[in-house]
């Protein structure tokens, strides 16, 4: 080949490259142009149909640069009420919802959604004394018929990936009672939603994490990052925790287990443990309340912990999970700003139950406690 025909050629490859980015280009900016009517009232006719809520928004917008690459549709002031008993309450209020629209769906008669974005929200889930939540706003009959394949509906759900930016999050269970605060929670997951059985991938960070359980607070505003893989099976509704690695302020975890949703309450397995942490990071995730002195005092020592949490708990029968921890402190160092003296070589094995979650049958077991104290 001569070299003005490899000109030739490479001249004409680059033409084609870029009548292909313009055609790109242009079709990123007139299919919003094209389309947004049409979406928009096929979205508004399937959210009719399948959500059995209240829900409203300000205006929406199409666009492929709001979530780039993805088109989305995002529907601004968007509020979502609570499914019976609480119908007026509100279950997610946000600045931005935006529903990530399948490419090849917009031109056939059914919208694919493939993916969730939600901007600067704050979720509200609720639970009453008798185990009735506010999140059942999606119709289960609607479920069934988007696995249908003859389904002629205007949209169908297939959930790819979700995101939650800068998002408040409460939990409040009243049936437990457990009541979680996330705050400035930020979520991508990513997974087949629609398959019976699915592999969630998430990745969370939450500035202020908190948990209260029977009004006692046990993690008060620590920091949290999680990576997290989880096995869901939506035929059982099990939840199996496959691997995953948290940080609690600076303390790693790994917790594993399983969470299955029974007829009149839960059956859990839960497992959380660190190995080989340092004792100040260990002290440091507590919450303050019960530490006020923290943050005069020093730390040091090899720590291992576990913690489980097993059992059924159902509201009706008055049954609960059994909860047993573990702390194993080698060559612990702690010393206060105003004691006098340092306390050494801390080396200590304890062990506690509670069956049934029942304080009044805790089972302590303190089998080594050793330590020095030198001036």
């Amino acid at each position: 080949m001569t070299k003005s025909s490899i000109i030739k050629t490479a001249f004409k490859a680059l033409k084609i490259t870029e009548v292909t980015i313009a055609a790109i280009l242009l079709l990123m900016f007139l299919l919003p142009i094209i389309f947004p009517n049409t979406i928009s009232k096929k979205i508004k006719e399937w959210t009719n149909s399948s959500i059995n809520g209240e829900l409203n928004f300000s205006k929406a917008r199409l666009s492929f640069f709001n979530h780039f690459p993805s088109l989305t549709l995002t529907l601004h002031d968007f509020t979502l009420k609570g499914s019976a008993p609480f119908e007026k309450d509100t279950l997610i209020a946000t600045k931005e919802l935006a529903l990530g629209i399948d490419l090849k769906s917009v031109f056939s008669d059914k919208i694919g959604i493939d993916e969730i974005y939600l901007t600067q929200g704050d979720v509200y889930i609720k639970v009453d004394s008798l185990g009735r939540a506010n999140y059942n706003v999606y119709k289960s009959d609607t479920a069934h018929v988007a696995k249908n394949s003859n389904d002629t509906g205007s949209a169908s759900l297939k959930i790819e990936r979700i995101q939650f930016d800068h998002t408040n999050l409460i939990y409040d269970d009243r049936s437990i009672p457990i009541l979680v605060t996330a705050k400035n929670l930020n979520y991508v997951g990513k997974g087949d939603l629609t398959q019976s059985i699915f592999d969630l991938a998430s990745k969370i960070q939450i500035d202020s994490f908190d948990l209260t359980y029977n009004h006692s607070h046990y993690i008060g505003s620590k920091k949290l990052k999680a990576t997290l893989i989880t096995k869901v099976n939506t035929n059982s509704l099990a939840f199996i925790f496959e691997k995953n690695d948290l940080v609690l302020n600076k303390l790693p975890l790994q917790f594993n287990g399983k969470f299955e949703f029974l007829k009149d309450g839960y059956n859990m397995d839960f497992k959380v443990n660190t190995i080989d942490a340092d004792l100040y990071d260990v002290l440091g995730a507590l919450p303050s309340a019960y530490m006020p002195w923290f943050d005069k005092m020093d730390a040091k020592g090899k720590t291992d912990i576990s913690m489980v949490l097993q059992g059924k708990y159902e509201v009706i029968g008055k049954v609960k999970p059994d909860l047993s921890l573990g702390i194993k402190i080698r060559d612990g160092y702690l010393d206060y700003e105003k004691a006098p003296d340092a306390l050494k070589h801390l080396y200590l094995d304890f062990t506690t139950r509670m069956p049934q979650l029942n304080a009044d049958s805790l089972k302590v077991d303190e089998d080594s406690l050793y330590f020095t104290i030198i001036g």
